[in-house]
This record gives structure tokens, C-alpha cells and sequence, in this order.
């Protein structure tokens, strides 16, 4: 386990999402229905009821009522990664004020290309000629990318942009339903800074395992090859009960290295039941978490970044916040910020 902090003075000077119609007006907004009949077909009905599934399952269970793809079944490419992470990268700063930045760091699973960096490009877009690399964290990502984020302040920068995009449904089988419903592409930014001494990054946590079963993941091998092994796969149950375990590990060492009441609770959102369980691992009640699973589905690594702009730019954010990610097979992160009004 690495521990992290604390910091103080760390602040979020601004922050933007994006989403594929953000970026393409082309791109669709699909309910669950829309999902349905695009892949079980016409008589998705009769195919729910076969399945023993009624049709508002993925809301009631899950959560998810809409989400955006970045391409369609037929192959159409409406967006891709670099994009969404270049707008939601505009948007935090102009939100924050600034037209550069000391370091821009960007956390992606899904790049546009296999060796390429998406932040050269996102950099290139934005004007910026600073310091500029990924990270590659799986779920865990965009935590990972602000514990990194901090030390670089920590050793004297004064402001680092850092950027979580994924784009999933491009990944995922056209006859994967579960996956279709739950995964989307979206993306957040948030510039942040370290002015005064007060309130700030609380700790951080960061670990990994190397676990059984079958991961959330795209099997096939490097370079890609044109087969049925390039596509997302769902995990088995041996997998699920590693990764509830790696959430629990995470929560219960985060509740004991840092002893403060937690104010508000962003998981990483991928399900309602997986949000109660890291939640009670937290011993943080339900009601004092917060995501955007309803409008936006399961966006990989940027989801615990979008909650925090998007809650901060509807309520602003005051007292403790705790962001957490386990993911990836496993690798987690979590960190506890303290804010005050910051918005």
C-alpha cells in the first residue's frame, strides 16, 4: 500500500466535462429501449422475456437510464477519445481562467492509438507546451492521475490540468447487451493548484494485486490482431469476488490511515450495487454518495472525476470528499480532499 499526503492548499481552480455529442451532434443519446432494439432487434421484448428480464432493468437495478457512444454497431466512428478529452481540457480552463498550465496529465484506457500520447495531442490542441504524459490506471486512473497530479505541486508547480477520458463502447461486442447498456464514452478535467496551507489533500491510498479469473478486459494481444479476442469481455465470478474484496481491502485501510468523517462519496460508478458495497466498506451512508450513472452510464476511468465537476458545478464543493477506484485487475486509488466552497 503507498500512502499519499497530506497536502494542504490543494484546490480545484476549475473544471469542464464532455460527452460524444459534445463533440459530434451526430452522435446519439440512446435510452434503454433504444439499446434494446438495437441489439436484440424488433422483438426485443420477447427477447427480454426470454432472457428472464424485464425492460427496466438496467435503470432499477443498475442505475443507467441514457448514455452516448462514440461509435455506433455498424462500425461508424463518431468520436474518439482525444476529443472528448480535448473539450472537457478546453472547458476546465476556461472555466479556471487560464490559457496554460505547468503539466497536463492525461489518464486513459482507450487511446485513439496504441503507442501514440494522448496528452501530446490534447497539449497540441489546447496550445500548451508544457510537460505532457498519460497514465495508463485502468479504472483507477483519473484518481491515480490527481495523486500525481499533487506531488508535482507538492514539488513546486502551480498548476497541473489533469484530464480522465475513456471511450468504451467502441470495445464493446454489438451483441454484448450488458455491455451496450452499461458503457459509454465521456470525459472530465479539472485544473488544479496549491495556494495557502489550509484545508487540502487530506491522503491518498494507491496499491495492487495480481488476482484470479477472468477481468474486465480486452483479451487480445499485442499489436491487434483482426479476431473475436479485441473485443471487451465481461468478468466471471471469480474475478467479482476479487474485486469486491480489493474494494473492501481499499475502504477499510483508507477509514483507518485517515480518520475524518466523510462529507461526500465519489466512487468509481460502474453499478448501484457496486456503489452500496464500496460505500459500506466506507461505513459512509448510501445517501452520502453521488454519481452520474443515470445520465451518463459507466464512462471508465473519467466517472469519479466527472461526479466531481459536475458536483461542483451544481452544488459546489464543501467539506470532505472521498474519491475512490478498483479496477484493472487489480490496481486501486482513493484519496480524501478537504474543501471549502470550492468553486
Amino acid at each position: 500500500m503507498t500512502v499519499v499526503g497530506p497536502i494542504p492548499g490543494l484546490h480545484v481552480r476549475g473544471g469542464g466535462v464532455a460527452f460524444p455529442r459534445d463533440v459530434n451532434a451526430s452522435a446519439p443519446e440512446l435510452t434503454n429501449d433504444d439499446v434494446h432494439a438495437m441489439v436484440l432487434g424488433p422483438d426485443w421484448r420477447e427477447q427480454l422475456q426470454v432472457r428472464g428480464r424485464d425492460n427496466d432493468h438496467a435503470e432499477r437495478v443498475w442505475g443507467v437510464r441514457r448514455r452516448q457512444w462514440c461509435r455506433g454497431l455498424d462500425g461508424t466512428v463518431w468520436v474518439q477519445t482525444t476529443e472528448l478529452a480535448e473539450m472537457a481540457a478546453r472547458r476546465a480552463l476556461e472555466d479556471a481562467g487560464l490559457d496554460k498550465v505547468d503539466l497536463l496529465i492525461v489518464a486513459t484506457s482507450t487511446p485513439d492509438r496504441m503507442t501514440a500520447t494522448s496528452a501530446a495531442r490534447v497539449a497540441k490542441s489546447l496550445g500548451l507546451t508544457c510537460g505532457a504524459f498519460d497514465i495508463h490506471g485502468a479504472g483507477a486512473g483519473a484518481i491515480s492521475a490527481l495523486i500525481t497530479a499533487a506531488q508535482f505541486l507538492l514539488g513546486g508547480l502551480s498548476t497541473v490540468l489533469v484530464v480522465a477520458a475513456d471511450a468504451v463502447s467502441p470495445i464493446v461486442a454489438p451483441d454484448d447487451l450488458n455491455g451496450r447498456l452499461l458503457f459509454a464514452g465521456g470525459a472530465a478535467a479539472v485544473v488544479v493548484e496549491r495556494r495557502g496551507n489550509t484545508r487540502g489533500l487530506l491522503g491518498g491510498l494507491m496499491n495492487s494485486a495480481a488476482v484470479d479469473g477472468r477481468p474486465f478486459t480486452v483479451p487480445g494481444p499485442l499489436p491487434p490482431k483482426p479476431d473475436g479476442d479485441y473485443v471487451f469481455q465481461q468478468p466471471d465470478a471469480e474475478y467479482r469476488y476479487a474485486l469486491y474484496h480489493g474494494w473492501k481491502l481499499l475502504m477499510e485501510s483508507m477509514r483507518r490511515k485517515f480518520i475524518a468523517p466523510v462529507d461526500l462519496f465519489l466512487p468509481y460508478p460502474i453499478t448501484l450495487p457496486q456503489i452500496a458495497a464500496a460505500a459500506e466498506a466506507l461505513d459512509v451512508p448510501l445517501e452520502h454518495t453521488w454519481h452520474t450513472l443515470g445520465e451518463h452510464g459507466c464512462v471508465g476511468c473519467a466517472g469519479p472525476l466527472v461526479s466531481l465537476v459536475e458536483r461542483r458545478a451544481r452544488f459546489g464543493l464543501d467539506g470532505t470528499v472521498a474519491l475512490a477506484a478498483v479496477a484493472g485487475g487489480l490496481t486501486g486509488a482513493a484519496l480524501l480532499w478537504s474543501f471549502s466552497e470550492d468553486k
